[in-house]
């Protein structure tokens, strides 16, 4: 199953039995893919840190170039490996929070379903 958010946090006010039925799932499947892109995040930042200690072990045993700690940092982060990195991060944490709201989303609409049933009841009283 597919997640999107644009269709799955859409409610069918005439069918709130099916929807009450499948939020469980819906919502279980996206805090699945939540953990997964947070993963991914996590994964990123380890190797952006591991990118960055090996471009400084590299440009560090370069014995013919006397570095600052100021030019030794600026070298490190403009290294093509360290800026691949970089850039990875940066999108795994867009996804990361771009995910984390949807989750927040699909509890909202968990929210507003259970109020539409409540509404739904009264009205049948």
């Amino acid at each position: 199953m597919e997640l999107n958010p644009e269709v799955d946090l859409s409610i069918d006010i005439n069918n709130l039995s099916s929807e009450i039925r499948n939020l469980s799932v819906k919502l279980y499947r996206y805090y699945q893919h939540k953990a997964k892109v947070e993963s991914e995040r996590d994964m990123a930042k380890a190797i952006l840190k591991e990118t960055k200690a090996e471009a400084y072990k590299r440009i560090k045993s370069d014995l013919k170039v006397k570095h600052t700690e100021k030019s030794l940092e600026a070298e490190i982060d403009t290294d093509p490996t360290v800026m691949t990195a970089q850039r990875r991060v940066i999108r795994t944490e867009h996804d990361a929070t771009t995910w984390s709201g949807a989750v927040d989303s699909m509890k909202a609409k968990k929210d507003m379903l259970i109020q539409l049933n409540s509404d739904r009841r009264k009205e049948v009283s």
